[in-house]
């Protein structure tokens, strides 16, 4: 997974990895908030707090192949 909880900083373990320039901040996932349809999801990179935002917010993409 992308959010490693025995981590203080998920965003530093990746860069620690494979990734580059991944940002302590709300990423976008791929799932809409099945109770609101113009709502999203987004996980924040430091601490994996995940929480549902309107999907016309700003908030960064991690392309993963």
């Amino acid at each position: 997974g992308l959010i490693n909880l025995g981590e203080p900083n998920s965003a530093d373990w990746l860069n620690g990895l494979v990734f580059r320039d991944v940002m302590p901040n709300s990423y976008w996932t791929s799932t809409t908030y099945t109770k609101e349809k113009d709502n999203a999801w987004v996980v924040h990179m430091t601490d994996g707090y995940i929480h549902a935002v309107r999907k016309n917010d700003n908030y960064r993409v991690m392309l993963v192949h």
